[in-house]
């Protein structure tokens, strides 16, 4: 808020200028506080200067004039917000150029003094530096409300503050960036990590990262990463990754436009299936709706739209009893589409009146 003239006044006799110099800092000032400091504290005669160009001209120019030993005090009591005596005009220049932003030089060397600094300012600074886990908490957090780019950036943060299973991390930030449409990123960053071979690398999160792709249409990339997949999996024929591999590299053969390898494929989900069966039925359905997704889509390539119509009702009806929206959604789309081709227009009409409300 500017100050009044009487305020003005009483501030330049505080700096102790001349009675005959105050009415023309007074008009220049405008009632600016900071511009009347800096007035007071330069000979401005010569100088033109209209009222908006003296804080931009004179206070880089104060903090020039410091000497080293001085400007170090400003700039780091300034960051450390320490109490301002009212003389330090330097301490409140320093802190105006924080709140702006500063040169990328500058910015570096006051960071190397905070790094280096000792004592109380060296305890506030580690209690700013927080851990990894931290980061890595609120990323997974983020994932959890599909945030996905959000997520990416908390993740890296991680990384860079060290955390343990770093690896697994960077896996989780490939599947990240693949569902924000950032398919090259994602995938060199899949391929950055597997030729590190770290331990504990889990097939699943090999599986949901093609499951993307696939999504995506990128139909080649997935199909190489659901071969990684069942490689690392060869011994686990009675898992529930076993069997989205199947069914997964039967999409890619759909989509590839051999049939034959495809029905062969599904074959060997069906044989997964009946494995998990026994142990987990939950399971079991949840990898029966993806192989009658599968089917419909061979179907739909054979040009039975009936039988596609009669696969994909029964993968949406499990997938939502299943509490899978994502999965669901996609099984209704693709009735929607059917039911269009099929000439049944009111059908698909409901069926994507429904899609959008789920």
């Amino acid at each position: 808020r500017p100050l009044g003239l009487r305020a003005s006044t009483q501030l330049l006799e505080r700096l102790q200028v001349p009675p005959a110099r105050r009415p023309g800092l007074l008009a220049l000032a405008q009632g600016n506080p900071l511009t009347l400091e800096l007035l007071a504290t330069f000979d401005i005669s010569g100088m033109k200067l209209r009222p908006g160009q003296i804080i931009p001209a004179l206070l880089p120019e104060l903090l020039r004039q410091l000497d080293a030993s001085d400007a170090e005090s400003a700039w780091l009591d300034a960051f450390y917000g320490e109490i301002e005596a009212p003389s330090r005009l330097t301490t409140r220049a320093a802190r105006l150029y924080l709140e702006v932003g500063l040169p990328a030089e500058l910015e570096r060397w006051l960071a190397n003094r905070v790094r280096s600094a000792e004592g109380l300012r060296a305890n506030l600074e580690r209690s700013f530096s927080e851990s990894g886990a931290a980061a890595q908490w609120r990323a997974h957090r983020l994932e959890r409300l599909g945030l996905w780019r959000l997520a990416v950036v908390e993740a890296e943060h991680a990384l860079n503050s060290g955390v343990k299973n770093a690896s697994m991390l960077e896996l989780d930030i490939a599947l990240w960036e693949a569902r924000s449409a950032e398919y090259d990123t994602a995938v060199a960053r899949l391929t950055r990590v597997l030729a590190n071979r770290p331990d504990g690398l889990q097939a699943d999160s090999l599986v949901a990262f093609a499951n993307v792709l696939l999504e995506a249409g990128e139909t080649t990339r997935a199909e190489e990463v659901l071969e990684q997949a069942r490689r690392m999996l060869s011994d686990a024929s009675g898992t529930i990754a076993f069997g989205e591999v199947w069914a997964l590299l039967a999409r890619c053969a759909v989509r590839r436009n051999d049939l034959r390898t495809a029905m062969s494929q599904i074959g060997r989900g069906r044989e997964a299936q009946a494995l998990i069966e026994t142990v987990d039925s939950r399971a079991a359905r949840y990898l029966n709706a993806l192989l009658q997704e599968v089917r419909a889509e061979i179907a739909l390539a054979e040009r039975d739209l009936g039988g596609a119509r009669a696969n994909l009702r029964q993968a949406r009806d499990a997938f939502r009893d299943l509490g899978r929206p994502r999965d669901a959604l996609r099984c209704l789309i693709d009735l929607g589409r059917t039911e269009l081709d099929d000439q049944d227009t009111r059908l698909a009409c409901d069926t994507l009146r429904a899609a959008t409300k789920m």
